[in-house]
């Protein structure tokens, strides 16, 4: 079982290095950020309770293939800082709530299906 949960991970951190915006102020370095959010990824996977809360938006099965970001998701539930810490990083402009909802768009149609793969259609140079 552990090759499956090591693929699994891989595959949800190459998702999510695809899919990531560039690191919120808060955090100090763009891998950080892409390990707190392939966690985060991977715990909305294993729980249902948390499928509809995490990063990644999936496709009806689940599959990564259809996977985009998910704009409801709020890494500031998961913030570690105090009260006080919090307001020092906003006097700074180093915490903004409303980081993520700017930068992640919702889908036009709530319910549209996933996007389909892009076909590559050969053309013939002559």
């Amino acid at each position: 079982m552990a090759g499956s949960s090591t693929a699994r991970r891989r595959d949800i951190g190459q998702v999510v290095a695809e899919l990531a915006p560039p690191a919120p102020p808060c955090f100090e370095a763009r891998d950080i950020w892409l390990r707190y959010l392939t966690s985060a990824a991977d715990m909305q996977r294993l729980s249902t309770r948390t499928a509809a809360s995490g990063p990644i938006a999936l496709g009806a099965d689940g599959a990564l293939d259809y996977a985009r970001l998910n704009p409801g998701f709020s890494f500031c539930t998961d913030c570690a800082l105090t009260a006080n810490e919090r307001r020092i990083l906003a006097e700074r402009n180093r915490c903004d709530p409303s980081w993520w909802r700017n930068r992640v768009q919702q889908p036009q149609d709530q319910h549209q299906a996933a996007p389909q793969p892009r076909r590559v259609i050969p053309i013939a140079v002559g």
